[in-house]
């Protein structure tokens, strides 16, 4: 006991009157026998190999020989119950220590792990995933086109916003801890830790400083930056273009305590470098990690006293707004898998002197790009600023006050309290006071009978239509807003917009309104007697000769019901799968089919002065809402719904004493 008998010694032990179970001891390949003592055997090429005997109790091997792995409770515990993971999953570290658990209880050496490269015929990157297990992750045979870098198509990146307003709240933004200290080395590429404390370190806490986060969305936890290493030339190529420097920027979780060191990677943050020319200014992190390519070896050291992370992320954070995203791994072995990468779309330039000192210390380390496969590559850009919603951080009930003083008409008394001065704020107000919708009350107002609320009659108001050029080219339709794809974020202000060309006018009250576009809402903005009908179509026009603010509006309400008129169960295939980008019908539809269903319900119509119904939300509009309703059949309805997603109509304003009034007209 205590010691490794030998294989006849070993034959004995298995006949010997041992107390317990002879055939678990014999199985126990399959589990471990609740015995005194408790004998573990390994097959191997059809050998019996050495035996090690654990005394019962403790549960700690007796033996300790160099090659073989520690003993962990909680990994056996783990295995025993929940067999052994798997491999390709999102648990690395757990698949790592399983590998050491059965070399400690099976007797299994620990394999010799061949040094891999970037340029060895057995040991570069083609290599990678057969040099030990621990690197199968890098054979993409076994991970399918799920791996880094790639080659990314600008043109076919997938525009996509990040902001407020969006699932993706902000660009990568490191935050915290900009006096971070850091380290370098040279291992196959140069590499640059961040002096953080980390898990092992007992007593360091005086001695270190915690490194910077990158802060939690729906996408990825919190994130701490582990280490940034350089590449020459790049990895990642834009269009088939290699630059001459990458540096990839490696955040692990931050709420995770990790066995390995490093880390294993959630997210990259890649830079890309371009030759500047002999008299290029450097950034100053650049002259700084240049110094310490003087001393820099393969233990990591602080080469440069005074040499922070904060030096580095005032340079490079600028160029981080505009990126490239997808996912993919590690470009190193293991090949860590589910790395969300973010690739600046702005390449830095440096000086020549400079890429030449890279490439003196560290060669060429480069793996070569893997295939994309069926993976979207997103190129995201920030949230303008003026950017409104009809729901969330800039929806509604935030237009007066998220930041923009041209929108504070939108909102409060208060948010008009902002503007610069009492001019301006004076305006404001009165502008609060016009806003657009309103509720219609259809009670016409009779004489000698009084009513609270009733709309003056104001006799005729005739409504005539000058079709311009508009017979000559056809209408297009997009949906406003629509600036990513697919068009699927809840906080929008999606509408299904109909581009009207040939400027056909309105002949209103002695001037001409051109028709530029057509708006629908789900349901209605309007509301006739406090309800809204199903859905509102607004003609927006500008008064001809007199700039682009709309001047007149016509609303024209839909019920649902049997039927839709033609042009607008037309409009509704196109409008399933429109995006921002304008596209005509097929077959095309002209505005003059639209006009002519439309002029015969221009006859009554209730008018008021208001203001468009979203930021700016300019006053000085007259409003005709037609008083017939037109139909609108279930399945065409629910397409505006659809891509209306949430709704897309705002809450209906006070008259604040204007008044409303009912036309009727005859047409010319």
């Amino acid at each position: 006991r205590g010691s490794q008998p030998s294989l006849d010694e070993f034959e004995e032990l298995l006949q010997a009157d041992v107390p317990g179970d002879k055939a678990a001891v014999r199985g126990a390949d399959q589990g471990f026998a609740s015995v005194d003592e408790r004998y573990i055997l390994k097959q191997q090429a059809g050998q019996q190999q050495k035996l090690a005997i654990v005394p019962d109790g403790d549960n700690v091997p007796l033996w300790k020989e160099e090659g073989y792995e520690p003993y962990s409770d909680d990994l056996d515990a783990d295995v025993t119950v929940n067999g052994m993971p798997d491999p390709i999953g999102s648990d690395n570290a757990l698949t790592n220590r399983y590998e050491n658990w059965k070399r400690n209880y099976k007797r299994v050496p620990n394999e010799k792990v061949e040094p891999w490269t970037y340029d060895g015929a057995d040991s570069g990157p083609d290599m990678w995933g057969s040099l030990t297990k621990e690197f199968q992750l890098c054979d993409e045979d076994l991970t399918g086109p799920n791996s880094s870098p790639i080659d990314i198509p600008s043109l076919q990146a997938v525009p996509n916003k990040y902001g407020p307003s969006f699932p993706v709240k902000s660009a990568a933004v490191w935050e915290g801890a900009m006096d971070a200290r850091l380290k370098e080395n040279l291992d196959r590429s140069v590499t640059v830790e961040v002096m953080h404390c980390k898990q092992a370190c007992k007593i360091c806490e005086d001695h270190c400083t915690k490194g910077p986060t990158v802060a939690k969305t729906i996408e990825h936890p919190n994130l701490k930056l582990d280490r940034f290493l350089v590449h020459t030339p790049s990895e990642h190529k834009i269009d088939g273009e290699a630059f001459d420097v990458e540096m990839q920027f490696m955040q692990c979780d931050a709420d995770v305590s990790y066995h390995e060191i490093p880390c294993i990677p959630k997210m990259a943050i890649a830079v890309l470098f371009k030759d500047g020319g002999a008299n290029q200014k450097d950034p100053d992190f650049i002259v700084k990690l240049m110094k310490t390519m003087r001393t820099i070896g393969k233990t990591p050291m602080e080469n440069i006293k005074g040499f922070t992370f904060g030096d580095v992320q005032k340079d490079l954070q600028p160029v981080l707004g505009d990126y490239y995203s997808y996912m993919g791994s590690q470009t190193y072995p293991p090949c860590y898998q589910g790395v969300e990468w973010f690739v600046a779309t702005t390449v830095v330039p440096i000086s020549s002197g400079a890429i030449k000192g890279l490439q003196r210390v560290q060669g060429e380390n480069v793996r070569p790009t893997m295939p994309i496969g069926t993976r979207q590559v997103s190129h995201m850009t920030a949230e303008a600023p003026d950017h409104w919603t009809y729901a969330g951080p800039r929806g509604e009930d935030n237009w007066g006050h998220f930041g923009v003083l041209a929108y504070a008409s939108c909102g409060a008394t208060a948010d008009c309290e902002q503007l610069a001065n009492q001019a301006q704020r004076d305006i404001c107000l009165k502008a609060q006071k016009a806003q657009s919708p309103i509720d219609i009350y259809t009670n016409e107002c009779m004489p000698n009978v009084k009513s609270s609320k009733c709309a003056e009659q104001l006799g005729l108001r005739p409504v005539g239509m000058d079709m311009g050029g508009s017979g000559a080219a056809p209408v297009k339709v997009s949906v406003r807003d629509c600036t990513t794809s697919p068009c699927v974020n809840p906080f929008n202000g999606y509408a299904v917009t109909v581009t009207v060309p040939g400027a056909p006018a309105i002949k209103y009250g002695g001037s001409q309104y051109v028709v530029t576009e057509l708006t629908f809402h789900t349901p209605a903005e309007h509301t006739l007697d406090g309800r809204r009908p199903d859905m509102e179509m607004q003609m927006v026009m500008a008064k001809k000769g007199g700039g682009k603010a709309p001047q007149l509006a016509i609303a024209v309400h839909f019920d649902q019901g049997p039927t839709s008129p033609q042009w607008l169960s037309d409009l509704a295939l196109v409008a399933d799968d429109a995006t921002g980008e304008p596209q005509p019908l097929d077959p095309s539809l002209m505005f003059t089919g639209i006009a002519r269903n439309l002029v015969p319900f221009m006859g009554i119509h209730y008018t008021y002065q208001g203001s468009i119904t979203h930021p700016p939300c300019t006053t000085g509009v007259t409003w005709l809402v037609l008083k017939h309703r037109l139909t609108v059949t279930s399945d065409d309805l629910k397409v505006f719904q659809d891509r209306h997603i949430g709704g897309n109509a705002r809450e209906v304003q006070p008259m604040m004493g204007r008044k409303l009034a009912v036309a009727g007209t005859m047409q010319k």
